[in-house]
């Protein structure tokens, strides 16, 4: 998606049949889709996740999603961190 640091691709994104009617399927899109999901890698920092997270939500996003290494999600909206979802799922993710 197209923010205002150039394009960024999220690792998963989810977006609905309206964003879909919208925007398409251009590349890269001018709007964020409304759940973009960043899973860290050893190499991001907190500090490249909480930009990408300002980026994503900057562009449109309803909500963005850190998963970290040790399974734990950290949900976002322009309000700030959020204790969970506003879509009400519930993610678990197992650590092996």
């Amino acid at each position: 998606m197209q923010t205002t640091e150039g394009v960024k691709v999220a690792d998963v994104a989810w977006c609905s049949k309206a964003f879909i009617k919208e925007y398409d399927y251009a590349t890269p899109y001018i709007h964020a889709p409304e759940n973009s999901i960043e899973v860290v890698s050893p190499s991001n920092s907190k500090v490249e996740m909480r930009n990408k997270v300002s980026l994503y939500l900057a562009a449109g996003a309803i909500e963005a999603w850190v998963v970290w290494e040790n399974g734990v999600i950290d949900y976002y909206d322009n309000s700030g961190k959020l204790e969970q979802s506003s879509y009400n799922i519930s993610v678990k993710i197992p650590v092996v």
